[in-house]
């Protein structure tokens, strides 16, 4: 197997642990990115999964030995902000016992967010995915949002399909009325998306909206 052969299997095997990852199967996803690793020793995006991965799992020396290994093949300024953030949380647990490091980064203590629940709930009603994960200041304002728009989408919906329902026929829809029905879509969508995406963020160990430097 050539250097591009086994970048490219590391690659497959690396997508594939990030969705064990995603799914809480974290040893899994350490066993498929061990395969990465040793297809393609190299990989900084492997060892740095890696020690997101032992962190994880409270195996803090080995975590940081990989992540310092990433920051030499690559020196990403989010790996260095892992190093950095480990290192205090390493100090912290010698001083104060294991499970005390407010670092930042995952712990084995921590809750597991699933990000299908978070995007299930907002499908339910737009801002309950963010309150799931923990994020109410960001839910609050969907929530209300949606409560104030509620009417509109029980009207549109009476107006479009009451007549196949056997229901009396409306007067047509007013314009604006389509407008804040895409306003309504748009609270949706955004509310779906933000909510899985800020599980798998907060899962990582990140701040939510924050890129990770592993990302692939």
């Amino acid at each position: 197997m050539d250097a591009q052969q086994a970048a490219e299997k590391a690659d497959r095997l690396l997508t594939l642990a990030n969705v064990y990852r995603m799914r809480g199967n974290t040893a899994e996803a350490a066993r498929t990115c061990q395969e990465a690793l040793a297809a393609d020793p190299d990989n900084a995006v492997a060892h740095e999964l890696m020690g997101d991965l032992q962190a994880a799992q409270g195996q803090l020396d080995s975590a940081m030995a990989h992540y310092r290994q990433a920051f030499t093949l690559d020196p990403r300024p989010g790996t260095e902000e892992k190093i950095a953030l480990l290192a205090l949380r390493i100090d912290q647990e010698k001083r104060l016992g294991p499970g005390a490091g407010g670092s930042g980064l995952p712990t084995a203590s921590r809750k597991h967010l699933n990000p299908s629940l978070a995007c299930l709930l907002s499908m339910l009603f737009p801002g309950l995915g963010q309150f799931y994960n923990g994020e109410y200041r960001k839910g609050l304002p969907l929530v209300v949002i949606w409560l104030v728009l509620l009417y509109n989408l029980y009207y549109l919906m009476g107006a479009l399909f009451g007549p196949l329902l056997g229901m009396d026929d409306r007067a047509a829809i007013p314009g604006f009325a389509w407008v804040i029905g895409l306003v309504q879509v748009g609270v949706m969508v955004y509310s779906l998306v933000d909510a899985s995406l800020s599980a798998v963020a907060i899962n990582r160990g990140e701040t939510p909206g924050k890129k990770s430097g592993w990302e692939i």
